[in-house]
């Protein structure tokens, strides 16, 4: 008796010891389980919140931020070689046709933004941000050479488009200057006096004078480089 005894109480231990370790393994398989899932679901979450983020960052974007983007971004695949037609098609629909004799396509970003493709002289592209760097009136400006400097002295805010025109020459006349209407309310005049200077006066209710920034990206004729800036822009 005592043998079986002895017997049957080994095998309960190690029925036991069975079972404790069956309890353990299943906890253990649970955790891990679950720290897999938590793992997997963090995954999931963070790749989301990128997701959300790179949808946030192009929502962000105002509408003029984003067409400058895609303009610029198109402006890079134009080539020194391509015809006008070809930078056209590169920079898609959407322009604006100007100018009289000489056509000029704009594709505008703003009123006062845009990139330009012209021909004539010879093809070209180029971008220009008439409002770049305000030029203040207060008769001190000495920046420019003499002759520019001593008729910008002359104008105020109170002065208009018509006393540009009495200063520097009409527009309609003088080839190195454009007369622009870019809003119901904004006129100005684009001026460009030689490879140095290049002013834009604009106005609404009083006159603004401003440098622009401008890049050419293609121009076939004169020794232009591919991405030049333009002197006025330093």
């Amino acid at each position: 008796m005592k043998k079986f005894a002895g017997i049957a109480f080994v095998m309960s231990a190690v029925m036991l010891t069975a079972c404790q370790n069956n309890v353990v393994n299943s906890d253990i398989t649970a955790e891990s389980t679950e720290n897999t899932s938590g793992i997997t679901q963090t995954s999931n979450t963070e790749q989301n919140g990128d997701d959300s983020k790179e949808e946030s960052g192009t929502e962000s974007l105002t509408k003029e931020e984003q067409r400058r983007n895609e303009l610029f971004e198109r402006a890079s695949t134009v080539k020194r070689d391509d015809s006008e037609g070809a930078i056209l098609k590169k920079m898609g629909d959407g322009y604006i046709v100007i100018g009289s004799g000489i056509s000029r396509y704009l594709y505008e970003i703003c009123p006062w933004e845009y990139f330009e493709v012209g021909n004539g002289l010879g093809d070209f592209l180029a971008y220009y941000n008439l409002k770049s760097e305000e030029v203040e009136l207060n008769g001190k400006i000495s920046r420019f050479p003499k002759e520019i400097s001593d008729k910008l002295n002359q104008l105020n805010s109170e002065s208009t488009l018509e006393n540009v025109e009495e200063l520097f020459g009409s527009p309609s006349e003088n080839n190195n200057m454009l007369k622009l209407e870019l809003t119901a309310v904004e006129k100005g005049i684009e001026y460009f006096g030689g490879n140095k200077v290049r002013l834009y006066f604009g106005y609404t209710d009083k006159l603004k004078v401003y440098i622009p920034n401008s890049i050419v990206y293609v121009n076939r004729i004169g020794n232009h480089d591919f991405m030049e800036k333009n002197d006025s822009e330093e």
